[in-house]
């Protein structure tokens, strides 16, 4: 679903009760979401030396809280999140001694107003253990969750997705567009290229470069599916996506994403779908590095048109043998591609017709 303005954006995330709505990538600055009636988690200030209590009551009582409503609210919010047994003992028990993020977001559901969206980072929401626990907390309580920058583990967990395919000047989201779609549609049919960019950096982060997105012409498209010619020659199949038209000209602008790890390394070339490799020469590129989960290495084409990020379960098989060449390949379905819109005639042009 793609929302066209700043308003229509809120009101769908206010609109989402009991829902984990994930930003994979980016954040909002905490002043714009106050300024929509928002409640970030980060406006309560939790200590460790000060009993659970005292943390949950704080935001209370400088809001000026009579004592009635702010003792049932604090008695919800530490049943709530550490049991009804266990309220009173660990109401006095220090912060450091129990777990802070807990004590963060019993905090923040006591002092936001009623119905506002809970905001945070994925530093104190993001864990998939706490999920559940905060859905059913925002649907008890008629409101919606945001949670930013998440993990693709997290991002998978939520019940929405929200990317933005432009930025302002600030480098903040621009909110006159955004995309907001399910975890399985992002997955299986990303609506543009930022949504499959998203989770992409919500799986391995900044440090995979390039992002492996080549600009092409087709040459027929049909299916759901795409063959479309790189700038030097190089043709590729592979899967339509986004709001394709139903009938794709020869010739349109194509933009096709193939990330590291939809590749095969083989040592003879495939029918199709495949670049042949080459090492960079010199410097620190090309060199091979682990995320923890993949093997990562650039290579340049040995056409030298194109830089390639390759990913591979076995440091091994990114390795180029003496006098041979080695050859990555991919299967179409796992190749995104996006029509490029048609841009529109300049004014100078309109003018001249």
């Amino acid at each position: 679903m793609i929302l066209k303005t700043a308003q229509d954006f809120f009101e769908k995330i206010f609109a989402e009760h009991g829902k984990i709505i994930a930003l994979p990538r980016g954040r909002l600055p905490n002043r714009v979401w106050r300024s929509v009636g928002a409640f970030p988690v980060a406006d309560v200030d939790i200590s460790p030396r000060k009993t659970v209590f005292e943390n949950i009551s704080a935001p209370l009582a400088a809001a000026g809280t009579p004592w009635e409503i702010a003792r049932e609210r604090i008695e919800i919010e530490l049943e709530f999140w550490f049991g009804k047994t266990n309220a009173a003992e660990i109401s006095q028990t220090l912060t450091e001694e129990t777990d802070s993020r807990r004590v963060a977001l019993a905090a923040a559901c006591a002092a936001k107003p009623e119905g506002a969206p809970l905001v945070g980072s994925a530093e104190i929401l993001g864990s998939r253990v706490l999920f559940g626990e905060l859905r059913e907390r925002s649907a008890r309580g008629n409101f919606s969750v945001v949670v930013e920058r998440t993990s693709y583990l997290s991002a998978r967990e939520a019940d929405l997705l929200v990317f933005f395919p432009k930025e302002n000047f600030g480098g903040e989201p621009d909110l006159s567009e955004s995309i907001v779609c399910t975890p399985q549609e992002a997955e299986a049919a990303p609506e543009a290229l930022c949504v499959a960019h998203g989770l992409h950096f919500a799986k391995f982060g900044e440090t995979i470069r390039p992002d492996n997105t080549f600009s092409g012409k087709i040459l027929g498209a049909g299916a759901g599916e795409f063959f479309a010619e790189l700038s030097p020659g190089t043709q590729i199949r592979g899967k339509l996506c986004g709001n394709a038209p139903e009938y794709v000209p020869e010739g349109a602008d194509i933009e096709i994403f193939l990330p590291p790890e939809i590749f095969h390394i083989d040592t003879f070339p495939p029918e199709e779908n495949f670049f042949s490799l080459e090492k960079f020469c010199g410097g620190d590129a090309g060199e091979i590095f682990y995320d923890g989960h993949l093997f990562f290495r650039q290579f340049r084409t040995t056409d030298g048109h194109f830089v390639l990020s390759v990913a591979a379960q076995h440091r091994q098989m990114l390795e180029i043998p003496d006098g041979g060449t080695l050859y990555a390949w991919f299967f179409p379905e796992d190749a995104a591609g996006f029509i490029c819109k048609p841009k529109a005639p300049s004014i100078e042009l309109q003018a001249n017709q």
